[in-house]
C-alpha cells in the first residue's frame, strides 16, 4: 500500500507540464511547475488514499520521509547527479511532503526534480567536453558501476572525476 501511495504521488509530480517559455529562453532556463491540473490531481488522490482506501494510510511525518527516500531513490538510484550538498538542501522537506500534499502543495516535489535536470544538463555538458578530447589508454583505472550504497558525491570535482572514468574509461574494466 505504501507503495501504492508513493507511486501514485511520484507520478502526479512527475506528470509535469513545462512553463511556456519565452522565445528568447534557452532549454537551460527552463523550469517544471505545477499546474492546477496536477494541484487538483494531487488533492483527489491524496483525499482518496487518506479516507476511501481499503487499507488505513497515516499520512504523516514518517510516511513523509518514505515519500522523500523513495522520490530520491527514483530519481538517482545510482548516485551519479545529485551532490551531498543537494540532499542537504532538500532535507527540510523530509517531514513535510504530508503538509503539501495536505494542501495540493507540488512545490517540494517540483522543486527537487528542477535540481535533477540541472545535474543532468551540467553531466551531458561535461560527457560531451570529456568526449572531445583524446582519451588515454595507458591509465590503470576502473569505475564503480553500482553506486546504491556509495556516499553522495561531495564536490562538482568528485562527479567530474566519476564521470570521467565512465566516459572515458578505454575499455577499461568496469566494476
Amino acid at each position: 500500500m505504501r507503495r501504492f501511495a508513493i507511486i501514485l504521488f511520484l507520478a502526479i509530480a512527475s506528470s509535469a507540464t513545462w512553463a511556456a517559455p519565452h522565445p528568447a529562453d534557452s532549454l537551460e532556463s527552463l523550469e517544471m511547475k505545477p499546474s492546477m491540473d496536477q494541484r487538483y490531481a494531487t488533492n483527489l488522490a491524496t483525499r482518496f488514499l487518506t479516507n476511501w482506501h481499503y487499507k488505513d494510510t497515516q499520512l504523516d511525518d514518517a510516511f513523509s520521509s518514505t515519500i522523500f527516500d523513495e522520490y530520491i531513490e527514483l530519481l538517482d538510484p545510482n548516485r551519479n547527479y545529485f551532490l551531498s550538498s543537494d540532499l542537504a538542501s532538500f532535507e527540510h522537506y523530509r517531514n513535510s511532503l504530508d503538509d503539501a500534499l495536505r494542501h495540493s502543495d507540488l512545490i517540494p516535489a517540483y522543486e527537487i526534480f528542477n535540481v535533477y535536470v540541472n545535474r543532468v544538463r551540467e553531466r551531458v555538458a561535461y560527457s560531451r567536453e570529456v568526449l572531445k578530447k583524446p582519451m588515454d589508454f595507458t591509465i590503470d583505472e576502473a569505475y564503480v558501476f553500482d553506486r546504491e550504497d556509495a556516499p553522495w558525491p561531495a564536490t562538482v570535482a568528485e562527479l567530474d572525476e566519476m564521470w570521467r572514468r565512465l566516459t572515458s574509461d578505454g575499455g577499461k574494466e568496469i566494476q
